[in-house]
């Protein structure tokens, strides 16, 4: 793993490259957060090359980080897809479709639709009791 200098210099030449279309699910809290924060500082000067879904259930959390990019990175775009629960297929699926059609209605940047980086950072923590049972667990999985 790089160190922290190496990671921050990269972070900082983001800006320099090509427009940035990025998804980003369980960002409405803990590291997500953290992530889409750095990225709106990261192009707060150049805010015209970042598009970012954050992808969640809580839309007043979402709210908060959205004018917290579109503030910081002026000229950004930042939207808001629900998803109810990510441990489901036919969300992902459904998301993705959303995703996807936003991104075909308006092409970020003049160009063709697409996404450059998916950062999926959903849990829930491994110290806390799971409300699923495991019939449940392996229809997901498909077994």
């Amino acid at each position: 793993m790089p160190n922290l200098q190496t990671i921050r210099e990269g972070i900082k030449e983001l800006p320099k490259g090509p427009p940035l279309v990025v998804a980003l699910t369980g960002a409405t809290t803990g590291i997500g957060s953290y992530v889409a924060r750095a990225l709106a500082r990261a192009f707060a000067a150049n805010g015209d090359k970042l598009r970012v879904y954050i992808v969640g259930r809580n839309a007043e959390r979402a709210g908060e980080l959205l004018r917290y990019g579109r503030e910081t990175s002026a000229g950004s775009e930042w939207r808001f897809v629900t998803v109810s629960d990510l441990a489901l297929m036919s969300e992902v699926d459904r998301v993705s479709k959303e995703i996807i059609r936003l991104e075909e209605e308006a092409p970020f940047a003049g160009g063709p639709a697409r996404l450059d980086v998916l950062y999926m950072g959903q849990a829930l923590s491994p110290l806390q009791p799971s409300n699923r049972k495991v019939s449940e667990v392996t229809m997901l999985a498909g077994y």
